[in-house]
C-alpha cells in the first residue's frame, strides 16, 4: 500500500511536469550581418525570459558601427532579453587606414623612434642627434656668413602641464639672448596639437663676427611632453630657407 501511495504521487509530479513543460513558450533568434564580421551568438531557438549577451565581432580590417534591427546602439557585449522573436543585424564599417605622408621633392622622411617623432628634412642635409639634449640637428650642407643653417626638434620630457605657462615664463622671457627681438607671434595646430609658433632675432658672435640670426621656433605640448621645432640662420639667408623650415614644421609627426 506505501509504495502504491509513492507511486501515484510520483506520477503526479510527473504529470505536473510535464504540464509545465508543455506550457513553456520559446522565441526565435535571428541574426546577420552587414559587412564583414560575426555574431555570437548566431541563430537559435531560446526559451521565453532568456538574456542573451549578444557579442559583435568583426573581421581584420573592420569595425562594429551598430545594431538595427529589434536591437538599437553601438554597445557590444549587449544583453538582450527574449520576449518574442528577434531579428538583430550587426553592421560592420571599413576601417580607414591613413598613408603616411610622401615627402615633397628633394625631402626624405626621417623617423626616430628613440625620441618619437617623424619629419620631411631635404635629402642633401646632414642629421645629427643629440641624446643629452633628446634632439636631432639638420644641418644643411651650405653655410650662411660662414655659420651653418639648421632645423632641430627637441623633446624636453612630461614636465610641462600648460603650453602658455611654458611660453609666458621660459620662451618669452629671453633677455639673456643679446639683441633679442620678437618679430610675430602665431597659434597654430601641427600634427592635431595646439602649437605657438614665433618669429624672432638676435645677435650672436660667430666664426665671422657679429651675425644677427633669425629663427623660427614652435612649442606644443602632447600628454604633458613639450616639443619644440625649430630652424635658424642668419637673417641675409632667411628668405632661401624660409619655406624649407616650414616644410619640414609642417611635416611634423608625434609617433604613437
Amino acid at each position: 500500500m506505501r509504495l502504491t501511495k509513492i507511486a501515484v504521487i510520483a506520477l503526479v509530479a510527473v504529470l505536473l511536469l510535464s504540464a509545465v513543460a508543455c506550457g513553456t513558450k520559446s522565441y526565435q533568434l535571428y541574426t546577420s550581418v552587414s559587412g564583414q564580421g560575426n555574431i555570437t551568438p548566431s541563430n537559435g531557438t531560446l526559451p521565453e525570459g532568456d538574456a542573451i549577451t549578444l557579442i559583435a565581432m568583426p573581421e581584420s580590417g573592420w569595425q562594429f558601427d551598430h545594431w538595427e534591427g529589434d536591437l538599437n546602439g553601438n554597445q557590444s557585449p549587449v544583453t538582450i532579453t527574449m520576449d518574442k522573436n528577434k531579428t538583430i543585424v550587426a553592421y560592420f564599417t571599413e576601417v580607414e587606414t591613413t598613408l603616411p605622408p610622401t615627402p615633397p621633392p628633394g625631402f626624405v622622411t626621417y623617423t626616430d623612434k628613440t625620441i618619437g617623432f617623424s619629419i620631411f628634412y631635404p635629402n642633401s642635409w646632414q642629421v645629427e642627434g643629440d641624446k643629452v639634449y633628446n634632439s636631432v640637428g639638420f644641418i644643411a650642407p651650405s653655410r650662411c656668413l660662414g655659420e651653418n643653417i639648421i632645423s632641430s626638434v627637441y623633446n624636453f620630457g612630461t614636465e610641462y602641464p600648460s603650453l602658455e605657462t611654458y611660453y609666458s615664463e621660459i620662451a618669452l622671457n629671453r633677455s639673456y639672448w643679446d639683441n633679442y627681438h620678437l618679430i610675430s607671434k602665431e597659434n597654430l595646430i601641427i600634427d592635431g596639437v595646439p602649437a605657438i609658433k614665433v618669429i624672432c632675432t638676435f645677435g650672436e658672435y660667430t666664426n665671422s663676427g657679429y651675425t644677427i640670426i633669425k629663427e623660427m621656433d614652435v612649442f606644443l605640448i602632447r600628454e604633458q611632453t613639450l616639443w619644440s621645432i625649430g630652424g635658424g640662420c642668419a637673417t641675409t639667408c632667411w628668405d632661401t630657407y624660409e619655406g624649407t623650415f616650414n616644410t619640414m614644421l609642417n611635416s611634423f609627426q608625434i609617433l604613437d
